[in-house]
């Protein structure tokens, strides 16, 4: 596959100093965060637009779509953010903690660190059961060189593909929008977003087993990846 590669300004983090350097870009995709899509509004849903851009490290970098700035690893739109948050390639971790409801040991609840967790209450040990069981079924806890995908390919029909796989990130994307608390707690909402070999984009929640696609709708916040820039 052609490259056409073009130079873009990147700004980094370490230690509350920024840096900026120049990358070497592949590819550019338009990403497109969509607060509350599932409600009526007048004039329609909030929308933000960003361009993300996969260098030569195949990192993925963002900014917002109309802005010139340096390129970072968060990015911060009309009340809505998008942020990189760290590269899961190699696995995502599952960290399960079993809470007991302080005023009542017989019930507790569980919550994993890739955004799961049981709905209601439940026993102590029918929770920490329901953990476990969690954790030993994530597909995601290791390297996946391949995935499958949903999507209208060469031939302009929808169906499911397997894909390989370059690259994975753990992406959050807050909207100030929302009337999820979650986001009005400044948490946001969690996606993986994949690379594939081709230098593709693809999207799932994160934690999940669905098929990739190009877009996503979680609680409060919907993530779209459009046309290739």
């Amino acid at each position: 596959m052609a490259i056409n590669w073009t130079t873009e300004r990147v700004a980094s983090w370490e230690r509350d100093e920024r840096t900026e350097r120049d990358a070497r870009v592949a590819r550019r995709w338009r990403l497109r965060a969509i607060s509350d899509r599932s409600e009526h509004q007048v004039g329609g849903a909030p929308v933000a637009d960003f361009v993300a851009i996969v260098d030569s490290d195949l990192e993925i970098w963002l900014r917002p779509f109309s802005a010139d700035d340096p390129f970072e690893r968060r990015a911060s739109g009309p009340g809505v953010d998008v942020e990189i948050v760290e590269d899961i390639t190699l696995g995502l971790p599952h960290d399960v903690r079993v809470q007991v409801k302080p005023s009542d040991d017989t019930v507790a609840s569980w919550a994993c660190s890739c955004g799961v967790g049981s709905r209601g209450t439940t026993s102590p040990e029918l929770a920490r059961d329901a953990a476990d069981a969690h954790v030993a079924g994530a597909k995601d806890r290791g390297p996946r060189r391949r995935d499958t995908a949903v999507g209208q390919w060469g031939d302009g029909v929808w169906s499911e593909r397997e894909i390989n796989v370059a690259r994975r990130f753990r992406v959050c994307t807050r909207s100030d929008f929302s009337v999820v608390k979650v986001h009005q707690m400044g948490f946001g909402e969690e996606f993986e977003l994949v690379l594939d070999t081709q230098l593709g984009l693809w999207l799932r929640r994160l934690g999940h087993d669905a098929a990739l696609r190009r877009d996503e709708g979680a609680a409060g916040v919907s993530l779209l990846v459009m046309e290739l820039m």
